[in-house]
């Protein structure tokens, strides 16, 4: 029951999900979506991982909430919206070119902080703490 996405942004056409090409051959994908604050229960970063597969979620520490799993990395922020009937957003971000969870938490754990950081500048989030988490 996943709402709109990174394309329901006002002005923004794109789907909502990115493929990044690093070297050239290196493809690193990025989504972002937004949950519904009706929806019971609410997502958790383990079940956001669980989508992926049945790993165990490593935190990742930093400002955001986030964990990854061995080929990816999530944050889940409180970001409310009334537009989009959302409370919550989660950006994921994976590659299948690592398969390694110490190199994944460690690379992929440092870029979801970053990523989740400068997304949170763009977002609509209508309250003033949207870094929360």
């Amino acid at each position: 029951m996943k709402q709109n996405s990174l394309r329901a942004l006002k002005g923004v056409e794109e789907s909502e999900r990115c493929d990044y090409y690093i070297d050239g051959y290196v493809k690193i994908t990025v989504n972002g979506d937004w949950y519904d604050k009706t929806l019971t229960p609410q997502p958790t970063l383990t079940s956001l991982i669980a989508e992926h597969g049945n790993y165990k979620p490593r935190r990742v520490p930093g400002k955001h909430s986030a964990a990854t799993w061995p080929y990816g990395a999530v944050s889940l922020v409180e970001c409310p919206n009334s537009e989009y009937r959302a409370n919550l957003y989660s950006l994921s971000i994976y590659s299948d070119a690592i398969k390694d969870h110490d190199e994944s938490h460690r690379v992929l754990g440092n870029l979801i902080q970053s990523y989740t950081s400068k997304v949170l500048k763009i977002l609509p989030c209508e309250d003033g703490e949207k870094a929360r988490s």
